[in-house]
């Protein structure tokens, strides 16, 4: 059968300085293929490398690239999503979902933003249910500035999580923060600079005691807060983290129900605690973000 390698499709997207998109499908696949670019404002392109002007008063444009595949026995797509920002003075942030999960849990699943700063309060949203052919990523240019951008997803009753998937988030060609989707829970905000010096940060989730026990902040980078409720702690906690393999990295004992967990030298990731309280046992997702 064919190589899973060598079927696949990627979308590469650079702005020039004249405002337009150069676009250029990316695979491993090393045969001959032509490729179909169809983008949402009714213009086509043929070509490995294509580019595209924005029309005027247009401020985005999904842009997808499909060819047929014989050696896959089938026909490849990928779909991103373009701004319209800036022709100068602007620089590239580039927001792009990856990996492999069960396809049942990406089922009606939706993909929301807000990017809020720099004179921008633009909202948007894409379908992550491959059934629908959508954006995985998105590609802004923005002028300088200071920026917040927010991000959830939503999908079927019980969604906690894509394992095997991250969210990347890169600034002006260079790698700021990987997220770990295995431990999204709700949403997150990030922050961060456009050619201004601006602190880059990821917002922590706000505390929910709604299982009896809350880590916060999460994401965090040197540590968290983990609390039990009155009701779940019984005079000592004994906490495990876990990595995604399932390998125990710390442990502990708390003889309070409100302690600090160390992070420090942890890899970025997802890590999942465990703690019992006498004859309760409860665990909890824990992101950590560099």
């Amino acid at each position: 059968g064919p190589d899973p390698a060598l079927c696949t499709l990627e979308i590469e997207a650079e702005q020039e300085a004249d405002g337009s998109w150069t676009l250029t499908a990316v695979t491993e696949s090393a045969e001959d293929v032509d490729f179909l670019w169809i983008l949402s404002d009714g213009s086509a392109l043929n070509g490995v490398t294509v580019n595209h002007a924005f029309v005027e008063g247009v401020e985005v444009v999904t842009a997808c690239v499909s060819a047929a595949f014989p050696e896959c026995d089938e026909v490849l797509s990928a779909c991103i999503d373009l701004v319209n920002g800036a022709a100068e003075g602007c620089e590239s942030v580039e927001v792009v979902i990856e990996g492999e999960t069960f396809e049942e849990l990406l089922e009606d699943l939706n993909w929301a933003w807000t990017l809020v700063g720099g004179g921008f309060d633009w909202s948007g949203a894409t379908s992550l249910d491959p059934e629908d052919e959508a954006a995985d990523g998105l590609v802004l240019c923005l002028p300088p500035g200071c920026y917040a951008m927010s991000m959830e997803m939503s999908g079927l009753p019980g969604f906690q999580g894509l394992p095997g998937m991250t969210m990347s988030f890169t600034v002006g060609g260079e790698d700021e923060l990987e997220v770990d989707l295995m431990l999204l829970d709700g949403a997150f905000d990030v922050e961060f600079g456009v050619l201004t010096d601006c602190s880059f940060a990821v917002n922590p989730l706000e505390p929910s005691a709604s299982s009896g026990l809350s880590v916060f902040p999460n994401p965090a980078q040197e540590r968290v807060t983990v609390s039990l409720d009155g009701e779940t702690f019984e005079g000592v906690a004994h906490w495990v983290l876990v990595d995604g393999l399932g390998r125990v990295v710390s442990d502990g004992t708390s003889y309070m129900r409100l302690w600090n967990l160390p992070l420090k030298g942890l890899a970025p990731g997802g890590y999942v605690l465990h703690v019992e309280s006498g004859t309760q046992g409860l665990q909890q997702r824990v992101m950590v973000a560099r």
